[in-house]
């Protein structure tokens, strides 16, 4: 296997290991799949691999700091990107409720909704740009994602990059970039898929159990996230 082979299946590697922790980007791309199909999970999944691709592609060039040197920043993705969660979180489980009080199908979010008006006429590939940019805003004031990218990548980018020094190194993130890419959206697609299969076999309770589920998930993963005391 050649040197280049090598490196895009560390990226691939690396792209998955990224994608597929259980997290709130996961279970959001598991309940739009679920209520809308594959293109709603999967284009709110590339939101975040968006945020991903670009955190890595930093990191492997040489961009590392650690956010308990930089404590504005660090209490600023705390307090906004925990609120964020905690907001979602308890906008979908009143959501829930609702939906399980009325027995009628909702729209995907109530947070998309409030754009929904104004697009209401667009084709739905424009309608589906709200759920994108959701997760691309999860992702990026996430601050397990920075201590990721520009704390952990960084202390084994040695171990990741080939070649005898960094100049040679540099030469390969561009595919080991093309392999972070194609893992983390090969995992979306994957899960996106397997939601949406599974809507066919789904009923409106089923919806409820996986609104309930996203809400438990996003407020958990609120209060880590405000909880969140990064290293040096």
């Amino acid at each position: 296997m050649t040197e280049f082979a090598i490196v895009i299946m560390k990226g691939i590697a690396l792209g998955v290991g990224v994608a597929a922790p259980f997290g709130p980007i996961n279970s959001e791309i598991v309940r739009r799949s679920l209520r809308g199909g594959f293109l709603p999970g999967f284009v709110m999944g590339m939101g975040a691999v968006a945020t991903d691709v670009g955190f890595a592609a930093l990191a492997l060039y040489g961009f590392s700091f650690s956010l308990a040197d930089h404590p504005a920043l660090r209490e600023t993705l705390r307090f906004v990107g925990g609120g964020l969660l905690l907001t979602l979180g308890t906008i979908l489980l009143i959501q829930a409720y609702r939906h399980y009080r009325s027995r009628k199908s909702l729209n995907p979010s109530r947070l998309d909704l409030a754009i929904g008006d104004a697009m209401g006429t667009l084709p739905i590939d424009l309608r589906l740009i709200p759920g994108f940019f959701r997760g691309f805003i999860m992702t990026i004031l996430n601050p397990i994602t920075w201590g990721f990218w520009f704390v952990a990548l960084p202390a084994m980018a040695g171990t990741i990059l080939p070649g005898s020094n960094e100049r040679e190194g540099f030469a390969y993130v561009p595919l080991m970039l093309m392999g972070v890419l194609a893992g983390a959206m090969g995992w979306v697609a994957f899960i996106s898929g397997v939601a949406a299969w599974v809507k066919q076999f789904s009923n409106n309770l089923w919806i409820v159990i996986a609104d309930v589920v996203g809400a438990i998930m996003l407020l958990g993963f609120g209060f880590l996230v405000i909880a969140y005391q990064p290293g040096v």
